[in-house]
């Protein structure tokens, strides 16, 4: 893609005043270059990837990555994670739970792991995520880790690296259009994507995104037997008096 139209949608991404409607639109392209940049820079060598991203970042920036990577021909399976994020002191200490995940069947299975999102402020949710992935469902080894993200923090690289385990460090490649230094107290990257990347997706809080599940799950998803994300599941029917 040409370099003047990544800049004019940079500048969209970051633009607060952008319009949800349009700050999709320009989140794909950039999305879309991130996985063009992955194959083309050789970060992808094998066929299987398995493709993460938090519920804030699935439509908006994982599902235009799958596109281009399905029509290069590799096999990508999905997950997607809900994770509560919670600032402790501002500033300086945050907190990130992951309180539920839904994958594609074979997910696990595959050699590459590839996590998208729209900005990486502080590494605590994306730290989270990648915890998750490669702990709480199991022992599951990858032979490379791709995390792109449209913006990023200075840092982020090289702190993702110091908490990856040892057998990970120099198998990670960090993929963004732009790398920022300041973050708010609440610890939002500015500039950034404009806001909260949790706002931009339409969400107005954590436990309002519990309420979401994307359209690949949504038949898969056993609302009787599993409560729909966030939701408070019904209490037994009492039995009857005798």
């Amino acid at each position: 893609m040409k370099s003047h139209e990544l800049i004019l949608a940079l500048g969209e991404l970051s633009n607060p005043s952008t319009q949800p409607e349009e700050y999709a639109r320009v989140a794909a392209i950039l999305s879309k270059d991130l996985a063009e940049q992955a194959i083309s820079k050789g970060a992808l060598t094998l066929q299987g990837i398995h493709a993460v991203a938090a519920v804030a970042d699935y439509e908006l920036v994982l599902e235009p990555s799958i596109k281009v990577l399905r029509d290069n021909d590799y096999r990508v399976v999905v997950s997607c994670i809900w994770p509560i994020s919670d600032i402790l002191v501002k500033g300086t200490v945050d907190r990130t739970t992951i309180s539920m995940s839904l994958s594609e069947k074979g997910a696990h299975n595959m050699p590459q792991l590839v996590v998208m999102a729209q900005s990486i402020a502080t590494i605590t949710e994306i730290e989270a995520i990648l915890a998750h992935v490669l702990f709480d469902r199991g022992p599951t080894t990858y032979e490379s880790i791709v995390v792109s993200s449209l913006v990023s923090h200075m840092d982020a690289e090289r702190h993702l690296e110091g908490v990856l385990p040892e057998n990970y460090r120099g198998k990670l490649r960090l993929f963004d259009h732009r790398k920022d230094h300041e973050l708010s107290m609440d610890g939002i990257l500015s500039p950034g994507v404009g806001g909260s990347p949790l706002n931009r997706a339409g969400f107005r809080s954590s436990a309002d995104s519990r309420s979401f599940v994307p359209a690949v799950f949504r038949d898969k998803y056993d609302f009787t037997k599993r409560p729909k994300p966030g939701s408070t599941p019904k209490p037994p029917t009492p039995a009857p008096m005798r």
